[in-house]
């Protein structure tokens, strides 16, 4: 009766690893985006575009900077996306908007 259990255990803890590993390439994959503006009309556009591109932002973070000439716009995103995209996707799609400067990616 112990060999059975001990032998449903080792089958049941490799069968959840075989799913884990199976599902692991369907998932959603996270990735840390910070970027810099001036422009506050362009936060909204990057936010459309990535949700147009099939992208899911998670968390959203702008701080707003006062400086005495010009405002500027600190904007931290998480975004899940497929297994497949890289971070060199992003950084290509944040290219678009020239006036962005990114800061991180992750």
């Amino acid at each position: 009766m112990y060999a059975i259990g001990v032998a449903a255990t080792i089958l049941t803890l490799i069968g959840l690893e075989l799913l884990s590993y199976i599902f692991k390439s369907i998932g959603l994959r996270s990735s840390l985006i910070v970027f810099s503006t001036n422009q506050k009309d362009i936060i909204k556009k990057i936010a459309r575009l990535l949700n147009d591109r099939g992208h899911i932002i998670s968390s959203y973070e702008m701080k707003h900077l006062n400086h005495t000439d010009t405002d500027s716009y600190i904007v931290t995103m998480v975004i899940k996306a497929k297994k497949n995209t890289e971070e060199s996707h992003l950084l290509t799609l944040m290219e678009e908007f020239p006036e962005v400067t990114v800061e991180r990616i992750e």
